[in-house]
């Protein structure tokens, strides 16, 4: 658990490729990539600042280490194919890439199945993007716009004065957003 302090890398802020929880609530991540979680379970809340530093963004396999860069909060399966749950209600997460989901070992549909994405608030700065899931965001501030394949069911984009929000869809508007 994470509440607050400071970890600041050259590298990963942090590196998570096991089984267990991260909570993270308060405090500054900073790395080339913010954090990377290759299994287990992510929660960002609160004031927490994730921030990746790379200066681009890559992923390539490695099976025994880590794969991004350029990610606030890089989700990349392992080759231990454990499940993975990351569920975002705050913070500002920043990066090339504020949060990103990739499948670099080209691990099986079966497998990437076991992948799970909420994102229910926060503030990302840095794109948006998902090889794998779907259906992820209904909720958050984004300063790019974020692909319509990731807003949950019944959730639609909204701009206003150069930032992208997501929010429920009503009467007619939610019928369109659903068959999308």
């Amino acid at each position: 658990t994470i509440s607050g302090g400071v970890i600041t890398s050259v590298e990963l802020g942090i590196y998570h490729p096991q089984a267990g929880e991260l909570t993270i609530t308060g405090g500054t991540i900073t790395g080339s990539t913010g954090v990377e979680m290759r299994a287990g379970t992510l929660r960002v809340s609160g004031d927490a600042q994730i921030t990746g530093t790379g200066s681009t963004y890559a992923s390539t396999a490695n099976g025994s280490g880590a794969t991004t860069t350029g990610v606030g909060i890089a989700i990349a399966q392992h080759t231990t194919k454990l499940d993975i749950d990351v569920a975002i209600s705050g913070g500002t997460i920043t990066g090339v890439r504020a949060l990103d989901e990739a499948n670099p070992q080209n691990n099986d549909a079966e497998y990437i199945a076991k992948v799970k994405l909420s994102v229910t608030g926060g503030e990302f700065k840095g794109a948006v993007a998902s090889a794998d899931v779907k259906n992820f965001l209904a909720g958050g501030t984004f300063d790019t716009e974020p692909d319509a394949s990731y807003l949950a069911e019944g959730y639609q984009k909204v701009q206003s004065e150069g930032v992208w929000g997501v929010d429920p869809t009503t009467g007619a508007e939610a019928q369109i957003g659903t068959r999308n």
